[in-house]
């Protein structure tokens, strides 16, 4: 019998690959498009973006002075096409930065070592403060942020007259008030021209939408 064995001899294959990698080099730009493309926020119009930035974006602090817009090179180039006025602010309140402008310039005038400047009013936020003391012959200015700046009046309470009305609002768009719903800076400047010795009662009115009446009242006592 003849026995046959069949040896099995294993094949080796050996494959190579060879990949070829290119890479193309782009410039690197700091166009308002690229800014975008790497997660930079960009925004439709000037109503979304004070959403975000109420008092807007200024390319840099030289560029903003003293108007308190958001300080940042890389939000404004890719937002530049909102500078309808190519100053360098994108979406600014137009009022608070002529304001700010006159202030910066008047405060670069100096002032003669003789003269000193005039006390300012002390100023209150009534919305916050609600108990207050006051004295007699000062000037105070009590303010709160409101969403319109239409008139309103400061009214103390007497004990022979009940409530006489001591002081009419001016309203501006200031720093003071940040929230979009309520950018009016409402503020009464009253002397204290009488003393009642003991406490008394101020009324701020009339704001929609708040109490029955309108009206935010301030506890105040008055001393000499």
């Amino acid at each position: 019998m003849l026995n046959v064995r069949k040896k099995d001899h294993p094949n080796f294959e050996c494959i190579s690959f060879f990949f070829v990698i290119t890479f193309t080099f782009f410039p690197i730009s700091t166009s308002a498009q690229s800014l975008k493309n790497y997660g930079t926020p960009s925004y439709s119009s000037c109503r979304l973006l004070r959403q975000k930035y109420l008092f807007g974006i200024a390319l840099g602090k030289k560029t903003a002075g003293e108007y308190p817009a958001k300080i940042s090179r890389n939000l404004y180039l890719a937002n530049s096409e909102l500078d309808s006025d190519n100053d360098g602010i994108i979406c600014e309140i137009e009022s608070l930065q002529s304001k700010a402008s006159s202030e910066m310039s008047s405060s670069t005038i100096a002032a003669s070592p003789s003269t000193t400047a005039p006390n300012s009013p002390t100023r209150i936020n009534v919305w916050i403060n609600r108990n207050i003391n006051l004295k007699f012959g000062q000037i105070y200015t009590f303010w709160l942020c409101a969403g319109s700046g239409g008139a309103t009046y400061m009214d103390i309470q007497t004990r022979s007259n009940g409530w006489v009305q001591r002081a009419t609002s001016t309203s501006h768009i200031g720093t003071d008030c940040t929230n979009a719903s309520a950018i009016n800076v409402t503020e009464w400047t009253w002397k204290v021209d009488f003393d009642e010795g003991t406490s008394t009662k101020l009324n701020f009115r009339t704001f929609r939408g708040v109490g029955p009446t309108g009206a935010i009242t301030v506890s105040a006592t008055i001393t000499k």
